[in-house]
C-alpha cells in the first residue's frame, strides 16, 4: 500500500510539472531541470542542455584565461585603424594599447607574439631599432622572437593587391602610418560604418577574401595578383563538348536521362558558383565571411585550403622549421 501511494504521489508530481511546462508557467532553473529529469520524453533535451552547458563553461574559461576580449579589441583596432565606436585611431593610440598588453604578465607569449605581428604588418616605416625595442619590452623568449623575424621576412603584408587603391595618398616617407592610411582611405570609412552597425565588437575586421570574392563576382579580379579560370574559355570548352552530352556511355552503367519539372531545382542549378582554394590554409574569419557573402550575393561559394589555420597551428608549424 505504501509503495502504491508513493508511486501515485510521484506520478501526480510529474503531471503537475508537465502541466506547468505545457502552460509555459515561469519555472526557476532548479524546477525546470527537475521537470526535465522526471520526464522521459525530455531525455534528449537534457543531454543537449548539458552539452551546451559544458561548451559554454569551457569557452568562458578560455575567454578568461587568455584575456581574449582585451586582446581581441586591440587586434581589431590595429587591423581596422578604427575603434569599436567608429572613431579613427592614430599610431600613438594603437602603439599605447599594444604596449599595455605586451608589458603585462597577464598575457602569455603566444598572445603577445600574435599582437606584435599584427602591429608590424599593419604599420609602415617602423625602423629596425624601434622593432627591437618593442620586442624586448614584451620579454619574449628566443623562439618567439625568431618567429616574428622569420614571419616578417615572408613579406606577406606588402601585397600589391592589398595596398592597391584608385586614390593613392601621399604621406611622408619617414612617417609611421597605417597601411590603410597609405592607400585605402575608403576602407577606413567602411570600417567606421561597420563599427557603428556591427553586433560584435571582436569581428569588425573583414578578411581580404571579401574583396577578392566581390572582384570575382563583378568579373574585375586582377589576374596579375590572382590567376583564375577565364569564364569565356569555359564557355568555349562547354560548346566543344556539347555534342557529347546527349550520348550515353553504356560501359559506365545506367544513365538516367529523364528530366524533372521542379522549378526550385532548376533555379538551384542555375545558381552561380565560386570556388576558392587557398594554398597555406584558411581561417575561421574567412569561413564566416564566406557564409555571409553566400547569402548576400545569392551565390554558392566553396572555400578550401591546405590547412585550417589558427595562431597555435602557425606556431606549431614554425617549431618544425630549422630556424637559426
Amino acid at each position: 500500500m505504501i509503495k502504491k501511494k508513493k508511486k501515485k504521489k510521484l506520478s501526480f508530481q510529474k503531471k503537475i510539472i508537465y502541466v506547468k511546462i505545457q502552460k509555459k508557467n515561469v519555472l526557476n532553473p532548479t524546477e525546470a531541470l527537475d521537470a526535465l529529469r522526471s520526464l522521459p520524453q525530455y531525455e534528449t533535451l537534457i543531454e543537449q542542455y548539458w552539452l551546451h552547458y559544458y561548451l559554454c563553461n569551457n569557452c568562458f574559461k578560455l575567454l578568461q584565461d587568455k584575456n581574449i576580449v582585451d586582446v581581441g579589441l586591440v587586434e581589431q583596432d590595429i587591423c581596422c585603424n578604427v575603434d569599436k565606436y567608429g572613431k579613427e585611431l592614430n599610431h600613438q593610440k594603437n602603439l599605447a594599447s599594444v604596449n599595455t598588453i605586451i608589458t603585462s604578465d597577464e598575457y602569455d607569449q603566444e598572445e603577445k607574439t600574435r599582437l606584435l605581428l599584427l602591429y608590424f604588418m599593419n604599420y609602415i616605416n617602423i625602423n629596425d631599432n624601434d622593432k627591437m625595442k618593442i620586442i624586448e619590452s614584451a620579454q619574449l623568449n628566443l623562439f618567439m622572437k625568431n618567429i616574428i623575424n622569420e614571419f616578417l621576412k615572408l613579406n606577406l603584408h606588402n601585397s600589391g593587391y592589398y595596398s592597391a587603391s584608385d586614390e593613392p595618398i601621399q604621406l611622408s616617407s619617414n612617417k609611421i602610418h597605417h597601411v590603410l592610411e597609405n592607400s585605402n582611405k575608403k576602407k577606413i570609412k567602411h570600417y567606421k560604418n561597420v563599427a557603428k552597425n556591427s553586433k560584435y565588437e571582436l569581428s569588425r575586421h573583414e578578411p581580404i577574401i571579401k574583396d577578392i570574392i566581390l572582384d570575382i563576382y563583378n568579373d574585375t579580379l586582377d589576374e596579375n595578383y590572382f590567376p583564375h579560370v577565364d569564364p569565356t574559355h569555359q564557355q568555349e570548352i562547354k560548346a566543344g563538348h556539347a555534342s557529347h552530352e546527349n550520348k550515353q556511355n553504356v560501359s559506365r552503367g545506367t544513365i538516367w536521362d529523364f528530366k524533372t519539372e521542379n522549378k526550385n531545382q532548376t533555379k538551384k542549378e542555375k545558381k552561380r558558383k565560386i570556388l576558392i582554394f587557398i594554398i597555406g590554409g584558411i581561417t575561421y574569419p574567412e569561413i564566416k565571411q564566406i557564409y555571409e557573402m553566400s547569402n548576400e550575393l545569392d551565390v554558392d561559394i566553396y572555400l578550401g585550403g591546405t590547412n585550417l589555420l589558427t595562431s597555435k597551428v602557425i606556431f606549431d608549424q614554425f617549431k618544425q622549421l630549422p630556424i637559426s
